[in-house]
């Protein structure tokens, strides 16, 4: 058998990098050290392997030459291998015995896992002849490497012994360790429990001093409260002279910025002058040096035509005695011959012959209709990404599943918290309306009171922080003092607000003194209303929770109290020397004793029955209100909600019905001298009405207005931001749950492994035969996009006579617009290419990728050929792109004889590819999603 030595002397191929050949090379033969890497590229000849067979041999030899590397193979003699194999040494190079194999392209597969190299042989050859080792050398360096081997374990067992003593020395001294720590531990908690003890005594003695401290503390804060008061007033003052300075400093200031402004502007106009003055000049400059040049020109031009004529003329001189000088010798000699004119025709000029070529020299290939452009093919490789494509496509979908689960949970739980956000966006409208002492209407709108003059003009706004309120509800009223009363919470007060259950009631001086609560007797009582008596200042209270009427002196301390049946939204007024309050069961009004002797007693009971309210089943009274010499009255219907305005005379006979617009909220009847006011929280304006029940200008506040645009757009900025968080959720999900399912298509179709890498085409090139392509396939490709264009023009025209909305009309162009980009997609992209040869098809997609196979390695499905990543269309009926008999006789007896795969194995190749059709089947989709979505953001917006 014929084996031949790897030997190697440095060289480097033409036109390849030194360096990167020198890692590559290391690489392969696994040399980290650079010097010895060196080495080998110094010019002298070094052995890699000795003894190889032709094929492994061809292998190195090819593998070396990819790597840029030029190797020689040395012929060994069958004997001296058999000897070198014996000995355990290489055998000899013979003289002359080198023979190089020339590597060709594609002439040896290399495997997918090539065998691991032996050992490298770095034996350096000197001249042609390599020297044996000497065998009592390796006898003495096999002995000396066995006395090294069992000095080691000896010294390993020696190491080994002392590391288990340490390891005992070490055990004992941690037990001895843990019983003295336990021992200081147990010391440690008696002391421990004597300290508490101590610390115990210790705390009962600070706390009787602590409560003692407390007491002076709560004296130094009274007095504290009053010097923060009047540092308060002080500031305050100081504030007002600040804004004043800080006004005439504003003034001050715009009026240096105009100063300067009028100074920059001179200065602008005076650069401005100049600019143009000096390209005035630099241009006045350049024509004077442009007039000198031409100047300087002519002058020149006129020298040389005169210097120019001068010489001609010297030179005619010249000739003319010359011609002189010949003609007086032809006279003096007498045997010349006079002269033959002969004309010249074009028969005697030489012609242009063609080239012969050489004997057997093969004409010139004559390219086939269907073939491609050879030089840019290249073949379909199964590179290491290609295999591992089964093995990254469960972890992505995974990904993708968890992606999907994660944005469909993260849509639920965002979804229920939007459902359970209340609908109410705000401030709509006043809470409550009340009257002061001065007939101006003072307003409470969210956490804020909006003062206004008599004439219903705003003054200012007072946040309830600037109280020291945190909230407040209605009712409000106004006292004797100019106080206001009103349920609410203070701020400062968390603690003791902690542990009631509903607010409490406050009364304020609106100056800057903060409101305090009325009553310390209230705290467990749940006060829904209350009505100040206009003469003693006593204060009457309904608590709907206990079921009691509760009265308070002016001190705020409870005098009477009684059972009283109440409704859950009370309303109280005091008329004609007698307590009135709407009944709980029906539609009447109570009459009740207000005395300290007889609080609560029920003297008469008032049906208000107008023939409207029993038709619409109104049986509930809601506000009721003495205003403008008649009895006002709001009755609603308790399970629609329908709300009717009425008004009754003074002895609580029906008068008429008041018209109202539809009511969506809880009516306020308020006195306003003598109009009528009623206002609807849900409503910015108030209705006024005169005493003839005359609907006058509706009551609009300014700063309320204000407060409800501004509460309506952060209402629908928050809706806006909840739906399109919720849709780009439900996006997400739709998202991930595609990118796993897509994933999981790729697993199950690249787990078997199959693929191959594509053979050289240029050894059968012209064997093959290409199928012809259709002529006019960009022409077909236009007349296709224009009936398509007429076809959505008449579908734009149809909606357009239908009315539809700008949105959905937006939204069809969005959908339509699709087909028309995978239209020009398919333009955009070149053709691809068929090609036979016997029982093989070889396939050329539209990246120039090419593969070849026969057999069960084709795929077909429908009118698409796949070989591996490689995917071909072949046409259709509406678009054709071969040439139809050539396909029908040639190539689908091929691909029937192939495998027939599903429609998921054939969408996830394209995707793959990323084919025309794929991308125009992806464009058609994103612009269906995005006119569902658009038609989504019109339904949010």
């Amino acid at each position: 058998m014929n084996r031949f030595n790897l030997t190697f002397s440095g060289e480097i191929q033409a036109g390849q990098d030194p360096t990167a050949v020198k890692l590559r090379f290391g690489k392969m033969f696994a040399i980290d050290d650079p010097i010895r890497l060196e080495r080998f590229f110094s010019g002298q000849t070094v052995i890699l392997r000795r003894n190889l067979e032709r094929k492994d041999a061809a292998q190195y030899y090819h593998e070396l030459h990819q790597l840029g590397a030029v190797a020689a193979l040395v012929k060994v003699a069958d004997s001296e291998a058999t000897d070198s194999a014996a000995n355990g040494s290489p055998p000899p190079r013979k003289t002359g015995g080198r023979a190089t194999v020339s590597a060709k392209r594609g002439s040896a597969k290399r495997s997918l896992q090539p065998p691991q190299p032996a050992a490298l042989d770095q034996t350096w050859a000197v001249g042609s002849r390599v020297a044996t080792p000497n065998k009592t050398d390796l006898a003495v360096k096999i002995r000396a490497r066995k006395e090294e081997s069992q000095r080691q374990a000896t010294e390993k067992a020696a190491q080994e012994k002392a590391a288990l003593e340490a390891q005992q020395r070490q055990a004992a001294e941690i037990s001895a360790r843990q019983a003295a720590e336990k021992k200081l531990r147990e010391e440690e908690e008696t002391a421990q429990r004597q300290a508490l003890a101590a610390e115990a005594k210790r705390k009962a003695v600070e706390e009787a001093a602590r409560r003692k401290a407390l007491q002076e503390q709560a004296r130094l804060r009274a007095e504290e409260e009053a010097r923060r008061k009047a540092e308060l007033e002080e500031l305050k003052r100081r504030e007002a002279e600040e804004a004043i300075r800080l006004y005439a400093e504003q003034e001050e200031m715009k009026r240096r910025e105009a100063e300067e402004a009028a100074r920059l502007q001179t200065e602008l106009a005076e650069i401005k002058r100049q600019e143009a003055e000096e390209a005035a000049r630099i241009k006045a400059e350049a024509l004077r040096r442009e007039a000198e040049a031409q100047r300087q020109s002519a002058e020149h031009r006129r020298a040389a035509a005169e210097q120019l004529a001068a010489q001609r003329a010297l030179r005619r001189e010249e000739k003319r005695k010359l011609v002189a000088q010949q003609a007086a010798a032809l006279a003096q000699s007498t045997n010349l011959k006079p002269p033959k004119t002969r004309v010249r025709t074009n028969l005697e000029v030489p012609q242009r012959k063609s080239i012969p070529t050489a004997v057997g020299t093969p004409a010139p290939r004559q390219r086939q209709p269907g073939e491609p452009n050879l030089y840019n093919l290249r073949p379909f490789r199964n590179t290491e990404e290609v295999r591992a494509r089964a093995t990254r496509a469960p972890q992505r979908m995974r990904q993708g599943y968890a992606l999907g689960a994660l944005a469909l949970a993260i849509l639920f739980i965002a979804g229920g918290s939007f459902l359970r956000q209340p609908t109410n966006p705000g401030i709509s409208g006043a809470d409550a309306i009340v009257i002061d002492p001065k007939s101006a209407p003072l307003l409470l709108a969210g956490d804020q009171l909006l003062f206004h003059d008599r004439a219903g003009v705003s003054t200012k706004a007072v946040p309830l922080s600037d109280l020291g309120v945190s909230a407040l509800f209605p009712p409000l009223e106004f006292d004797s003092s100019g106080a206001l009363l009103a349920l609410g919470q203070l701020s400062g007060d968390s603690a003791y607000a902690a542990s009631r259950r509903s607010p409490q009631l406050l009364r304020c001086a609106l100056g800057p003194s903060p409101c305090e609560y009325v009553s310390s007797q209230l705290q467990d009582s749940a006060i829904s209303t209350f009505v100040i008596h206009p003469l003693d200042g006593s204060l009457i209270l309904a608590d709907h929770v206990a079921g009691e009427l509760l009265k308070i002196n002016h001190a705020g301390e409870i005098v009477a109290r009684a059972t009283v049946a109440i409704p859950a939204q009370p309303v109280l007024r005091l008329q004609g020397g007698l307590l009135m309050m709407n009944s709980a069961a029906g539609p009447a009004i109570g009459v009740y004793r207000y005395e300290d002797n007889a609080f609560g007693q029920q003297l008469d009971e008032i049906l208000l029955l107008p023939p409207s309210a029993q038709q619409t089943a109104q049986s509930r009274v809601g506000d009721f209100l003495w205003s403008s010499g008649a009895w006002w009255a709001t009755l609603r219907n308790p399970e629609s909600g329908d709300v009717g305005l009425y008004r009754f005379d003074e002895k609580w006979s029906y008068v008429d019905e008041v018209e109202l617009p539809a009511a969506t909220g809880p009516l306020q009847l308020v006195s306003w001298g003598e109009k009528t006011l009623v206002n609807d929280p849900l409503r910015p304006a108030a209705l006024r009405f005169n005493a003839l029940r005359e609907v006058e200008a509706p009551f609009a506040s300014a700063p309320l207005a204000d407060l409800v645009a501004a509460g309506q757009r952060r209402a629908t900025l928050s809706t806006t931001a909840w739906r399109v968080g919720l849709l780009l959720c439900a996006l997400a999900a739709v998202l991930g749950f595609g990118i796993g399912y897509l994933q999981k298509l790729r697993a199950l179709v690249y787990k078997s492994h199959r693929e191959r890498g594509a053979e050289p085409v240029d050894d059968y090139v012209d064997a093959l035969h290409w199928i012809d392509p259709v002529q006019n396939r960009l022409a077909m490709l236009r007349s296709r996009s224009i009936s398509y264009g007429l076809l959505v023009l008449g579908i734009l025209l149809l909606a357009i006579a239908l009315s539809v909305t700008v949105w959905q009309l937006a939204a069809l162009v969005l959908a339509l617009s699709g087909p028309a980009i995978a239209l020009l997609l398919l333009m955009r992209y070149p053709v691809e290419h068929v090609g036979v040869m016997q029982d093989k098809v070889l396939l050329v997609d539209h990246r120039g990728m090419y593969h070849f196979a026969g057999g069960s390695g084709v795929q077909h499905h429908g009118p698409f050929l796949l070989i591996d990543d490689v995917v071909v269309f072949t046409g259709s009926r509406l678009l054709p792109a071969f040439a139809s008999p050539q396909l029908q006789k040639l190539v689908m007896p091929l691909a029937s004889g192939g495998v027939k795969v599903d429609r998921k194995t054939l969408m996830v190749k394209l995707l793959q590819c990323r084919h025309p059709f794929a991308q125009g089947a992806c464009v058609m989709l994103a612009a269906t999603a995005a006119a569902a979505l658009l038609l989504s953001l019109h339904g949010i917006f």
